[in-house]
């Protein structure tokens, strides 16, 4: 479709690239893919760059993912044994003292039973919180970097490919249309010099000499106008 972005596409685009930008302190590979993407969309103007930044932001989403959940695992099956082991290191502390009349306890006894009672509370708890739900959570944000890509990204730029290729993302108006730099700037059939009395040979020489300077015409033009004004 070639008209221009919503206001409401252009943010949701905007929101997702921002959201890419805490990936740069864990090596920024979707925010490259991404960059990428758009990068070769502008260059070679082509709009099935669209599809290929979805595809290679999908894969790599997913290796994160499957990274993620061996390393939180194994940090999750790890975090429970040490909690078990301070909790039945505390369990055995407890039984111990709590076997010795008050007479024999003393103050520092005191305050350690009252430390492996906490740790046994609260070791659980403490495990749950800061080990069992980030092992949880944090393997879910590829998969929610694939969902913002699909929604927030690959659906706007899909249905006004046409209009992105030419425009850009954020343009609300249609560019000038570009003149390719393959393109010779004077079509030598249709070129004629004509010179008035006032003038001699030797101006026109300077003047076309100047466009040749500013590369507004190609070596092979120039020899090609440079016969005609001396014949």
């Amino acid at each position: 479709m070639n008209q221009p972005l919503s206001s409401n596409e252009q943010t949701k685009v905007a929101l997702f690239l921002l959201s890419l930008l805490p990936t740069l302190g864990l090596g920024g590979g979707g925010f490259l893919i991404v960059a990428y993407g758009l990068y070769m969309l502008n260059k070679q103007a082509d709009p099935s760059f669209i599809e290929v930044t979805r595809k290679l932001f999908t894969g790599y989403s997913k290796i994160v993912f499957v990274i993620l959940i061996f390393v939180f695992v194994n940090a999750a099956h790890n975090g429970y044994l040490e909690a078990r082991d301070d909790i039945q290191e505390s369990t055995t502390r407890l039984i111990k003292y709590t076997k010795e009349s008050e007479e024999e306890r003393s103050a520092l006894t005191n305050e350690v039973i009252d430390i492996d009672t906490n740790r046994i509370n609260v070791g659980y708890y403490e495990y749950v919180i800061e080990v069992l739900l980030p092992a949880f959570i944090i393997p879910t944000v590829p998969i929610l970097y694939i969902w913002m890509l699909h929604n927030l990204f690959y659906i706007p730029l899909s249905r006004h490919k046409d209009w992105v290729v030419a425009n850009g993302i954020f343009a609300t108006t249609e560019a000038k249309e570009k003149v390719p730099r393959t393109t010779p700037l004077i079509s030598l059939p249709n070129f004629s010099i004509k010179t008035s009395s006032s003038l001699s040979v030797a101006d026109e020489l300077v003047k076309l000499n100047k466009l040749k300077e500013a590369g507004l015409v190609t070596q092979d033009e120039f020899d090609k106008l440079r016969k005609a004004l001396l014949n």
